[in-house]
């Protein structure tokens, strides 16, 4: 969804919101099950599915490259200890 699309359905009535600022920067407080059902209409009933699917696949790649990066952290480690207890 776009900002436009938000914008033309609080327009016309679709979502309840309230406008809050924050260090003089307005945003929108919004109704996820409101904005989920115009997500849902305006996509088709899979989209919303499918995205949080998306997401969902992506939080988990991104948490196996924080995983494997930290295996290689210990395993350099592990070698120098290996190393010097060796040496």
């Amino acid at each position: 969804m776009t900002q436009d699309d938000i914008f033309a359905a609080m327009r016309a009535g679709k979502l309840q919101f309230r406008e809050s600022n924050m260090h003089g920067n307005p945003w929108f407080r919004l109704l996820r099950h409101e904005v989920e059902a115009l997500v849902t209409e305006k996509g088709g009933q899979d989209h919303l599915r499918k995205k949080k699917l998306q997401k969902e696949l992506a939080d988990l790649d991104k948490e196996t490259r924080k995983i494997k990066a930290r295996l290689k952290a210990i395993e350099r480690r592990r070698a120098e200890l290996t190393k010097e207890i060796d040496g």
